[in-house]
């Protein structure tokens, strides 16, 4: 099934695209399926954009962002990353295992979030991996600290890219573009109905801001729910709105063909903060009962961002139409960390200590 389709439709939609810094990482597309025994207990159409399978040593999400974002890093002859987010964020380990891969040396600064063993699990596989780890007490806290490390590095000789938190600038929101509009070539071709809406958790914003763009410009009229799971500093509709015009801007920059959407792309966002709960990386009633029964499908869900998400689904689904097909992005990584964790480092004191700050 994966070989009827091109590899980046982007490129494939508009060849003068291809133009674009690009490192190729992810295994694309990534399969569209109806998750059938939840469809029957919600007696709705539930499917599932399966980006949990989209590379098979580490997946999810972030790995659509990093082709353009290492590719953006390579063209301005960097040797260095230096990225941020919570203490088990996905982000990071992400960056720092696909930029070792392509020469890059990854600097990370952290910020507290709850104590769960997934977390402490994801700074063992950042250390394993040889990522530099660094404390931040809060946001501007951490933006400080970046820009210290950044003209730390450049003084020891080094040539520095900042990775935004998330990945969520205009070069990450492009691999999620790519992503909106697989899905539009997915629904196309009947592989699944075109849904009456997608879920997707919200963290920094690029991931909803690139679907409901690559949806847009492939025909495809749909609501993205986008489920906020952390501060609205970070997950707003600002942030969103100033995503979607930089990326189209950039595509028409290069390629006047692509379509102005950007206007219907932004207003298909709809925000749910409800789920947000007591705070981020916390967990909710709703999220553990979506966690349980996404598992009963053998979909593995995490705490801080897709269980999240599959509860707003699963509440919205109870009002739906008989039927009426929903979609739920999975944006976490099925990829196991335990070949990361063999004979890697405990967690230090410290970021122990950080680990639990919010708990």
């Amino acid at each position: 099934m994966l070989s009827q389709f091109a590899v980046n439709e982007l490129f494939e939609r508009w060849p003068a695209l291809s133009a674009l810094a690009h490192v190729p990482l992810a295994e694309l597309p990534t399969p569209v399926e109806e998750l059938s025994q939840v469809s029957h207990k919600v007696d709705s159409g539930v499917w599932i954009k399966r980006d949990d399978l989209s590379a098979r040593r580490y997946g999810g999400n972030k790995v659509r962002k990093l082709e353009f974002l290492l590719g953006r890093a390579k063209q301005k002859g960097a040797d260095t990353l230096i990225t941020a987010g919570g203490v088990g964020s996905h982000h990071v380990f992400a960056t720092s295992f696909y930029g070792r891969e392509h020469g890059f040396e990854t600097h990370a600064v952290l910020t507290p979030q709850p104590y769960h063993p997934h977390v402490e699990d994801q700074v063992r596989a950042d250390l394993a991996i040889g990522t530099q780890l660094y404390t931040a007490k809060n946001v501007s806290h951490l933006v400080r600290e970046v820009l210290r490390l950044a003209t730390l590095l450049r003084i020891q000789g080094r040539r520095p890219y900042v990775v935004p938190i998330g990945g969520s600038n205009v070069w990450g929101t492009l691999g999620l573009v790519n992503a909106g509009l697989e899905l539009a070539k997915q629904i196309d071709a009947g592989l699944c109905p075109d849904p009456h809406a997608v879920y997707v958790a919200c963290g920094s914003c690029s991931t909803a801001a690139g679907i409901a763009l690559g949806l847009s410009a492939g025909g495809v009229d749909t609501k993205v729910v986008a489920v906020r799971v952390t501060d609205r500093l970070l997950a707003n509709p600002l942030q969103v709105h100033r995503l979607i015009h930089r990326a189209e801007h950039l595509l028409r920059e290069i390629e006047p063909r692509f379509p102005e959407v950007a206007r219907r792309a932004y207003a298909s966002v709809e925000f749910d903060h409800r789920e947000f709960g007591r705070g981020y990386g916390l967990t909710t009633p709703a999220s553990d009962a979506a966690e349980h029964l996404a598992a009963g499908s053998g979909i593995q869900l995490d705490p801080t961002y897709t269980g999240k998400a599959f509860a707003s689904l699963l509440r919205d689904a109870e009002n739906a139409r008989r039927g009426q097909p929903l979609l739920f992005w999975n944006t976490l990584s099925s990829a196991p960390l335990g070949p990361f964790l063999e004979g890697a480092p405990e967690a230090p004191e410290r970021f122990v200590r950080l680990l639990t700050l919010q708990d």
